[in-house]
């Protein structure tokens, strides 16, 4: 603690009660009620969290994967595309620039569309290559039959023996030729089916595993249709059902963990205020309840609320540790307190601390401030509107040195009751007028005394 004092003394505290000292710049107190579980629980849900991340990470790769299929897709299509524009075909203009953030329906209706349109764009290549090497072969032969005829009979019949072996070799070929093209394109279906099927079970898996005990009833019912529907479906309509799977999985993947983050931290927030009265904590007790028994909404504000309140109730009860040190120490030192002496010095206008030698002319003012800053000062008893005469000034100087002279008897009182006092800042007797209050309590003094007194026998007996 740091600090000033008007015509006296300022001094910075630092307390532990009954523990090892709690020091610190300034003021370190040390009572944390219930912080320890919060910090526990906090630890939980963190771990939560990081599932959550790892559930998003997934979806993040369901998506990689869909657009490196998309990808490969593309490639199929230009490729067929190029064929059939060598031949003269028409290419039709599809979606080949989607990025990888494209949403997962609108890249899988792409590859599909890519698909269907790369397959018939083979056959139709295919198709056209074989007529155009008949039309060859036909002129060809429609050429060697011009020749024929400038030729003798005998030439003429091996020249027609000639073409007809051509034509049955061509004929041969191109038979061949449409035989192994068909084998080809059997054995790609065949491969693109048991490819796609793999995957698809794949996929079906990875996202059945995530499925939360708690998944409400409307996507549970959701999830087994499709999983009943899945043997009887198209191959188109089988992806777009793996899709929504996938997605229905995922989604209440996430919404469980994070239903489970929240209930964790209700939890740590009921268990951190437990034993609280004050209003606001019993407020903040009250939602974190409603809403575990599933009568309001999650307020993700709550647990900011519950620590800034757990925060100043541990600085209350911090504060009032330390008056109670300093009322201990100032009574074992012959000082006489108030009755309401730890409550009274850490409000607004602090204490007043009297002592037998000063007389009834004057009193000590203790104030512990928000700011972790004890002051003290030397008060005189009387009209607040009334100016100082020159003697009542040396007065106030007399009284302000003997509260100097026995600084570090209370200083050294405190530090062996655990409350560390630092002495930051000190204004020398005189410098400064003695702040006068109307009244310093002197009716009450000595009945904390005599109390205290009376524990004391009752301890010793």
């Amino acid at each position: 603690m740091s600090g000033a004092a008007g015509g006296g003394v300022g001094l910075a505290v630092g307390v532990a009660v009954a523990a090892p000292a709690l020091v610190a710049a300034g003021v370190a107190y040390g009572v944390a009620a219930g912080v320890n579980f919060a910090v526990d629980s906090i630890a939980s849900a963190w771990e939560e969290r990081e599932r959550l991340v790892e559930l998003q990470r997934k979806q993040m790769q369901i998506q990689e994967d869909r657009f490196q299929q998309y990808n490969q897709a593309v490639a199929a299509f230009q490729e067929a595309a190029t064929l059939a524009r060598s031949v003269g075909l028409s290419v039709p203009s599809l979606p080949l620039d989607l990025t990888p953030d494209a949403p997962l329906d609108q890249l899988q209706d792409a590859m599909v569309r890519l698909q269907t349109a790369t397959a018939r764009l083979q056959r139709e290549y295919e198709a056209a290559a074989t007529i155009a090497l008949v039309q060859a072969t036909r002129a060809a032969l429609a050429h060697s039959s011009h020749e024929k005829a400038r030729t003798n009979d005998a030439e003429i019949a091996a020249a027609e023996r000639r073409i007809a072996a051509q034509e049955a070799q061509a004929d041969a070929r191109l038979e061949a030729a449409q035989e192994q093209a068909a084998d080809l394109r059997a054995r790609a279906v065949a491969e693109r089916a048991r490819t796609a099927q793999a995957r698809q079970q794949k996929r079906i898996a990875i996202a059945l595993a995530l499925i939360p005990a708690d998944m409400d009833a409307q996507a549970r019912q959701r999830i087994d249709h499709w999983i009943a529907e899945i043997p009887t479906l198209t191959e188109e309509r089988l992806e777009a059902a793996v899709i929504d799977l996938e997605t229905l999985c995922s989604r209440a993947a996430s919404d469980s963990a994070r239903r489970s983050h929240d209930d964790q931290t209700a939890a740590a927030v009921l268990t951190a205020l437990a034993g609280c009265s004050k209003p606001n904590a019993l407020e903040i007790s009250r939602r974190a309840s409603e809403y575990l028994a599933g009568r309001t909404p999650w307020d993700p504000e709550l647990p900011n609320k519950a620590r800034a309140e757990l925060e100043r109730i541990t600085k209350d009860l911090e504060s009032l540790a330390a008056a109670e040190i300093l009322a201990e120490s100032f009574l074992e030192l012959g000082y006489e307190i108030g009755p309401d002496f730890e409550t009274a010095v850490v409000a607004s206008d602090g204490a007043f601390v009297h002592h037998a030698d000063w007389g009834d002319a004057h009193a000590l003012q203790v104030d512990l401030s928000d700011a972790e800053r004890i002051v003290l000062q030397v008060v005189r008893e009387g009209d607040p509107s009334a100016a100082a005469s020159s003697r009542e000034r040396a007065e106030d100087e007399v009284a302000e040195q003997r509260l100097c002279d026995g600084l570090e008897d209370i200083v050294a009182e405190a530090g062996e009751r655990g409350l560390r006092i630092d002495i930051d800042m000190r204004i020398d007797p005189g410098d400064e007028a003695v702040t006068r209050v109307r009244d310093t309590g002197r009716g009450t003094r000595r009945v904390r005394r005599a109390a205290k007194d009376r524990e004391r026998e009752i301890g010793e007996g």
